[in-house]
This record gives structure tokens, sequence and C-alpha cells, in this order.
């Protein structure tokens, strides 16, 4: 099986609804907008709950998952 490259996104590009793969949090997370702090605030896809990125740890996932998703 071949190696993907896995891109690194800047966090201002994001745009809401955006899924992303977080590698702090190991998990695929949906992009929700800015909260009252101007924090990053995202949502998990594949469990219940929020969190909340201060820094760019946020990749493109692969373009099998983004399909899926």
């Amino acid at each position: 099986m071949s190696e993907t490259k896995i891109k690194k996104l800047e966090l201002r590009s994001l745009k809401i609804g955006q899924v992303v793969w977080s590698e702090y949090y190991r998990a695929y997370i949906k992009f929700q907008g800015l909260d009252i702090d101007d924090d990053f605030f995202f949502n998990f896809v594949d469990k219940e709950g929020y969190c909340i990125i201060y820094n760019s740890d946020v990749f493109e996932p692969p373009s099998l998952i983004k399909e899926l998703l």
C-alpha cells in the first residue's frame, strides 16, 4: 500500500462544516466556527461532544474519508 501525503491545514482557512483530522484528539472533527474568545470550535464526527483547538494540528483527511463523510 502506498503512503499518501497528508496536508497540514491552517485554522484560519477552514470553512464551517469542514471535516479535518486532529492529531491532538486523534479523531476526525468538524469545524463549527469561532467561539466567544475567538477559539476554534469543533465537534467530533464519530462520538458525542465538542472540542476547542488552539494550535494548528489539523490535517486534511484522505480523499476516501472525504467521500464517505
